[in-house]
């Protein structure tokens, strides 16, 4: 009798362990695929503090360009404004010559 229940436990034990197997199989499975996302999740967040990195970078450089274009406009405010003093000069000194001119011509005409 004990021969015949351990006939009858045989394919219920191969059942079991073909689906212990099957569930080892599919657990490995998983942990590969589990272990490839994180490679994936690291390499993205490489990516993102890279692109960040470069983001900062370009703001620094921005910032810099910013301060050197207000820095040269206020240059050019600064070389128009003398411009028109020079201009406003040279009308000045025109217009005494022209007044000395007019003086001495009329002192030598008499």
């Amino acid at each position: 009798m004990g021969q015949a229940k351990l006939q009858e436990l045989r394919p219920a034990a191969a059942r079991l362990a073909a689906q212990r197997l099957e569930k080892e199989e599919a657990a490995e499975t998983l942990e590969r695929e589990l272990r490839s996302t994180a490679e994936e999740l690291a390499e993205g967040q490489r990516r993102l503090a890279a692109a960040y990195s470069e983001k900062e970078q370009l703001l620094v450089l921005l910032q810099e360009q910013r301060g050197t274009l207000q820095r040269l406009a206020q240059e050019a405010a600064r070389d128009v404004a003398e411009a028109d003093a020079m201009e406003a000069e040279a009308q000045e000194l025109r217009a005494r010559a022209a007044a000395e001119a007019r003086y001495e011509l009329a002192a030598w005409l008499g």
